[in-house]
């Protein structure tokens, strides 16, 4: 769902009843980035806040876990990327795919 380009009904809603909840709102989303025409009619004037983590931060995450406690799973680099390429949260072909086909 987070590729096409319209938000649900029921999306659109709770958006509207969250924006209208203060005076001052802030919604945290990772992947509206296909629906932003969408996000704009809602609040015309809101604004984007883009919050980019280092990627070397965020693979020793996923692999190492918090406090590097599956670090020890790693004691080659062969073994790094063999479990690395096995995840599903690596494999992003599928994805890519789609978002090619797309204008």
């Amino acid at each position: 769902m987070e590729l096409e380009t319209d938000l649900p009904e029921h999306c659109r809603d709770y958006l509207g009843h969250l924006l209208n909840s203060a005076p001052e709102v802030l919604i945290k989303e990772v992947r509206m980035f296909r629906k932003v025409p969408e996000l704009a009619a809602l609040d015309p004037d809101a604004a984007f806040v883009q919050v980019v983590r280092d990627p070397r931060a965020v693979v020793a995450s996923y692999l190492f876990g918090r406090d590097g406690r599956h670090l020890r799973r790693f004691s080659t680099v062969d073994d790094f990327f063999e479990d690395r390429s096995g995840r599903w949260f690596w494999s992003s072909r599928t994805l890519s795919k789609i978002l090619l086909e797309q204008p």
